[in-house]
């Protein structure tokens, strides 16, 4: 994956790979550099849009900070400087007035939400609402966080059943600011099956 932001000529001879066999658009995600001290995301981005990517989602952290400190969202206008395709901004996108903030201050052409949509299914049309109309993002109270933790169970006890484990996880994230969370998180970690989830 991000270890090929130190092979840019591999990387492109796998994107023209790719567009070459794909009947769907190619894009491809990358990160400022992949370690400390590096910013190679605009010649990267350049290199792959030579290959044929359609659109480029540029993260504003190297590869070794994984999540750790801030994204740089500069590199977001240093990449859409340097090539013509499309480019999504990535990095500390946790709401909806975040991603309009990104879209405000970057020349982002669209906003990638992925930790942000962690316990809160709705940032994506609270994003575009806010974005598009004004509309104000509305509260989303525990009833309703409630209703899609049960709703997000159900589907992966139908879905995939073998991944109940990972409810574990998930279901934090919908507790998180409720009253009494850690006591509820403390319960939901034990849960070994969709039947205890239901129950709790």
């Amino acid at each position: 994956g991000s270890a090929l932001m130190n092979d840019p000529a591999l990387a492109a001879r796998i994107v023209r790979a790719a567009v070459g066999r794909a009947h769907v658009p190619v894009t491809a995600k990358i990160r400022i550099g992949f370690a400390a001290g590096e910013r190679v995301a605009p010649d990267f981005a350049a290199a792959l849009e030579d290959a044929g990517v359609a659109a480029v989602a540029v993260h504003g952290r190297t590869a070794k900070q994984l999540y750790t400190g801030s994204a740089d969202w500069t590199v977001i206008d240093e990449v859409a400087a340097r090539v013509g395709v499309p480019v999504v901004g990535s990095g500390d996108v946790f709401s909806a007035e975040d991603a309009v903030r990104m879209l405000e201050r970057t020349a982002a052409s669209a906003v990638f939400i992925a930790r942000g949509t962690y316990g809160n299914p709705w940032v994506f049309e609270d994003a575009r609402a806010l974005a598009l109309e004004g509309r104000p993002v509305p509260p989303h109270g525990h009833r309703e966080r409630l209703d899609a933790l049960r709703e997000h169970l159900a589907l992966t006890h139908r879905l995939v059943p073998r991944a109940m484990a990972r409810a574990r996880t998930y279901a934090t994230w919908y507790l998180k600011g409720m009253p009494h969370a850690a006591a509820w998180r403390g319960r939901v970690v034990r849960c070994d099956s969709y039947e205890d989830f239901r129950a709790l």
